[in-house]
């Protein structure tokens, strides 16, 4: 993916460069300083298109020890400086304007200079859909900014070519009046762009519906208990999450590390612009127990059961089947066989009452003396 990333920037750059060239000899033989300006805007863009393909040489550089997070933000700051170049272009067309209004001495460009202006317009017209669609396809915030600069030039274009065309015509004033006009609407564009990088500067969350989407997908698996604590941030036109998730507190760690596994890999499959996901385990706090609870539950239960003297050895155990509760109950010594096993299915139900098992093994010991079974 980087590979077609620097493809499409050398790519435009190559097309400015060219453009440039064009526009700057074609103003200086047609006598229109418009053109010249604007042959200066499309500079700017080859600066810029430089730029974003310098970033992403660097931005998609794996994590190394001194930047363990990657260097995903390197492309947001080439966003914020392409935003800067336009506000750099834009003030030099309004200082031309106003002195060119000012003055009154501008000369009265040639045909071929509003050839150039024309020839601009097409290309730069044909260079933002070209970075337009692939920047949504892969979903990079630097070809966007190069789409939306490739835009302000374009409307340069428009502002030269009919500042030349009435010009032309005599009408010298709205060459000027024209290109201030076309500068403050290429200011949004500006705007959007440094906007763009502030917030992904500064860990700027998703968007609450796809948060929404993302927390309720992770709650749909069965081994999760709860979710919370979703946290994300934009680095780079992708994301990055992390968030807590509660299972049940009797799971062995590996297990609950699979099902952690289970999910990231789920997620990042079904979200593609997702590129980190980290989850945190934690126990369930809310109608599951800890072993400690397990054993007070059992053991206040078992308390009313008249013919149990005394039970110890609780395990609770996670085998292939499923969760096995095993524990020792002592009896009086004179209980019948017959009565012993229907206490020990009575312990049974009760254990199951109590934690949810697959089953549960009662070992049965004469009250002051060893195991029987």
């Amino acid at each position: 993916m980087i590979l077609k990333k620097q493809r499409y920037a050398i790519t435009a750059v190559i097309v400015n460069l060219i453009l440039f060239v064009v526009k700057l000899f074609l103003g200086i033989i047609g006598k229109s300083q418009a053109l010249i300006a604007d042959s200066f805007d499309t500079l700017s863009d080859t600066v810029g298109d430089i730029i974003i393909f310098l970033g992403f040489r660097y931005s998609e550089k794996p994590p190394d020890e001194e930047h363990p997070y990657g260097h995903g933000k390197i492309e947001s700051i080439v966003v914020g400086v392409v935003g800067l170049l336009i506000f750099v272009a834009l003030i030099g067309i309004i200082i031309k304007a106003v002195k060119t209004i000012i003055a009154e001495e501008n000369e009265v460009p040639k045909g071929v200079a509003l050839l150039g202006a024309v020839l601009s317009i097409v290309v730069k017209f044909y260079l933002y859909q070209y970075f337009k669609k692939r920047a949504r396809w892969l979903s990079s915030p630097s070809l966007m900014a190069g789409a939306e600069h490739a835009k302000s030039d374009m409307l340069s274009s428009v502002a030269s070519s009919s500042g030349i065309a009435f010009s032309i015509l005599g009408y010298r004033i709205f060459d000027p009046i024209a290109a201030i006009i076309i500068t403050i609407m290429i200011s949004r564009t500006a705007f959007n762009l440094l906007k763009l990088s502030f917030t992904e500067l500064t860990d700027r969350s998703i968007q609450p519906a796809l948060k929404k989407e993302i927390l309720e997908y992770v709650n749909s698996f069965d081994d999760v208990k709860g979710a919370h604590l979703l946290r994300s941030r934009i680095s780079g036109g992708k994301i990055e999450l992390d968030i807590h998730i509660q299972v049940n507190p009797l799971l062995p760690i590996d297990e609950a590390h699979s099902i952690a596994h289970k999910i990231k890999r789920a997620v990042l499959a079904k979200f593609p612009l997702v590129k980190e996901f980290l989850i945190h385990i934690e126990p369930q706090k809310d109608g599951a127990l800890e072993k400690e609870d397990v054993e007070r539950k059992i053991r206040e239960a078992l308390a009313r059961v008249p013919d149990i003297k005394f039970f110890h050895g609780l395990i609770i155990a996670n085998t292939e089947k499923g969760m096995v509760v095993c524990l020792d109950i002592e009896v009086p010594e004179n209980l019948a066989v017959k009565e012993a096993h229907r206490l020990s299915q009575k312990v049974r139900d009760i254990v199951k009452s109590i934690v949810s098992c697959k089953d549960v093994v009662v070992h049965i010991d004469v009250e002051g003396s060893d195991e029987i079974d």
